[in-house]
């Protein structure tokens, strides 16, 4: 039985370790705190568990190049949590990963580990988890309680892993606020999405449910959403992407995109390569956010490749804007002028990149969407005074169809109602997300999460 060999190699590492429990303290006391993953998982609509797996024993390797900070880094801004496989024998996993990871990103860690000492529980948290994986297999109930109560001591709300109706009363009884359903049967490795979802029923609405294993599709994760699913966690279909971001968010479903507009420096590059929105603006006419040319293709350049750079021009001339798409390899064109639909056309027929053109929401007229729309990829309304940080009345194209983006006054605190109220394809921002230093990560993310809520 796979199980059981794991468990007694674990028992022989750990003994080969000689862990000092006073030493760990001492650790912990000093390690950066832990992030609250119970509220990460619980926030509206499904959150995702992205782990970090090198290898496991159904599969063997299922990822040669392992640079597991670089994956990491990749995860951050895309999922609501990540998961590190530490256990060395048979998933080719190490500690080192967790502490490496710890010292880089922001995001809520889970040690994901076959754990059933108090020792263990220290070592995590020592080196930067927020969270550790409990399985109810694996644990008499008397030990389950002491190690949930271990782990809350450290500030960490464990993952109580169950795969049967009676491991998840077990769970419940013990106390588990977060309550993971794995779909693969641990003592043969075979798995069944379904699991999951017939178990969903016995748990109440105030305990976080987790499915994992065989997670693979949108359709996958669209099912378990309609069961009452609140978060999944996904490793092989992630860990076998050479796109994590994509296809964390093809998995998500979401709809609505998100342009952060206006970026001027390289810090602001970092701090969007940590949320990862899917469009950033860089402005070209006269503004305080103005760049030129060349500090625009240095931004570019830095920026992570699942961002698409939108390059803003107002009545420029026909051969600048070309010019300067071509420089900077603008993934997209944004017209905020006065510019006719011929120069749309122009511009579109290039082919280079497509073309967006922007209209003030508050005054335009049926006929003028109608004319711009057969020469412009997408439409994008603003408010009159564009950058002002004020919004429009958003009923005045709520019946507008095909490609649009709403721009003007949106922040975290009302997006998401713009987003329910137009079901735009993107939505813009720039001011709403800005701090006394530019660009802020934290309202940034509040952003996208409001966006992933609603979109």
């Amino acid at each position: 039985m796979i199980l059981k060999r794991i468990i007694e190699d674990k028992r022989k590492s750990l003994e080969e370790l000689q862990l000092n429990i006073d030493d760990l303290k001492r650790r912990c006391e000093t390690a950066l705190p832990p992030k609250d993953f119970y509220s990460v998982l619980r926030r509206e609509g499904i959150s995702i568990i992205g782990e970090i797996k090198r290898a496991s024993p159904s599969k063997g390797v299922i990822r040669e190049d392992f640079p597991h900070v670089e994956l990491a880094r990749e995860y951050e801004g895309a999922v609501e949590a990540v998961s590190i496989l530490t256990e060395e024998e048979h998933f080719k996993g190490s500690m080192k990963y967790l502490k490496d990871i710890a010292q880089e990103i922001d995001t809520p860690l889970l040690c994901k580990d076959f754990i059933f000492t108090r020792e263990q529980i220290y070592l995590a948290r020592a080196n930067g988890a927020s969270s550790i994986l409990l399985i109810v297999r694996i644990l008499e109930e008397e030990l389950l309680k002491e190690l949930l109560t271990c782990a809350r001591s450290l500030g960490m709300e464990p993952l109580v892993e169950t795969h049967t109706e009676g491991e998840v009363k077990k769970a419940l009884e013990a106390g588990a606020m977060i309550v993971g359903i794995n779909n693969r049967d641990l003592s043969n490795f075979t798995v069944d999405i379904r699991r999951s979802i017939e178990l969903r029923r016995n748990i109440p609405e105030e305990v976080v449910v987790v499915a994992e294993s065989g997670i693979k599709s949108r359709s996958h994760v669209a099912l378990l959403e309609e069961a009452g699913i609140d978060a999944i966690l996904v490793g092989e279909t992630l860990m076998r992407s050479r796109d994590l971001v994509g296809t964390a968010r093809e998995l998500r479903g979401v709809t609505t995109k998100v342009k952060i507009c206006g970026i001027k420096t390289p810090q602001e590059v970092e701090i969007l390569n940590r949320c990862k929105p899917h469009y950033t603006g860089l402005v070209f006419a006269p503004s305080k956010r103005q760049v030129d040319r060349e500090t625009s293709k240095e931004l570019r350049e830095r920026l992570h490749p699942s961002i698409k750079t939108v390059g803003v021009f107002v009545d420029e001339e026909y051969e600048e804007i070309l010019n300067t798409a071509r420089y900077c390899k603008l993934d997209v064109v944004q017209l905020h002028g006065r510019e006719d639909t011929d120069l749309c056309r122009r511009l579109r027929e290039v082919r280079e990149f497509k073309v967006w053109k922007a209209l003030p929401g508050e005054t335009i007229s049926d006929y003028i969407i109608e004319n711009y729309s057969q020469v412009a990829d997408y439409l994008l309304f603003d408010s009159i005074t564009p950058g002002g940080g004020k919004t429009f009345h958003w009923e005045r194209i709520k019946d507008v169809h095909g490609n649009i983006i709403l721009a003007g006054g949106l922040a975290p605190y009302n997006v998401g109602e713009a987003v329910k109220k137009v079901r735009p394809s993107i939505v813009d921002v720039s001011s709403g997300v800005e701090g006394s230093e530019g660009k802020d990560y934290s309202k940034i993310l509040r952003f996208i999460e409001e966006v992933r809520k609603y979109g």
